[in-house]
């Protein structure tokens, strides 16, 4: 007896769970910009959580109004003269965070949410010295603050990392070198 009374407890706590999930209010959220692709979570528990995935191709996708959280940011673009013909080339660069002015997204009740990210990208150089060692490394940023990996993909493939080359004020290099991942 008590273990279908603590069936039918457990059906109707589910009953209840969907059946707030689905009279939940929506907002909507849209990436403006061209090869941009944003997947939101909620900040829900694991269990529950939504998640979305946001492409200018969609428009304005409804979501239910919360609190998101980015996953990852996309930005990829197509290099050839027609997409998806042989000889184009697919770049893409990935962010997994931290994700900047977008570590939270507010969804907000019949209202839309535009997400910024990506273009203009901004390249960060730092250098630290040990005696006599240089070490240079930079960060990749977007506009929304948010950080990318160091790593371009062409075609699914991770690239060899790019070179570097050293010059004084008149121009002579001093130094040539490749930057080393990890």
């Amino acid at each position: 007896m008590r273990k279908d009374t603590l069936r039918v407890g457990a059906l109707l706590l589910l009953a209840v769970a969907m059946a707030s999930g689905c009279a939940r209010d929506y907002g909507y959220v849209s990436v403006a910009r061209a090869g941009m692709e944003v997947r939101l979570r909620s900040d829900w528990s694991s269990l529950w959580a939504e998640r979305a995935k946001i492409t200018p191709e969609q428009g304005k996708v409804a979501i239910p109004a919360g609190t998101y959280r980015p996953e990852m940011i996309h930005l990829v673009a197509e290099q050839g003269a027609q997409p998806g013909q042989q000889g184009t080339a697919t770049w893409t660069l990935t962010s997994l965070g931290p994700f900047g002015k977008l570590q939270r997204v507010q969804v907000r009740e019949s209202q839309t949410t535009s997400l910024e990210a990506g273009l203009p990208l901004l390249v960060k150089v730092r250098t630290r010295r040990w005696g006599r060692t240089v070490r240079v490394d930079f960060q990749i940023t977007g506009q929304a603050g948010e950080v990318y990996e160091r790593a371009a993909r062409r075609n699914g493939r991770r690239q060899p990392a790019p070179n570097v080359k050293i010059v004084d004020a008149s121009g002579k290099v001093l130094q040539t070198g490749r930057f080393e991942y990890g």
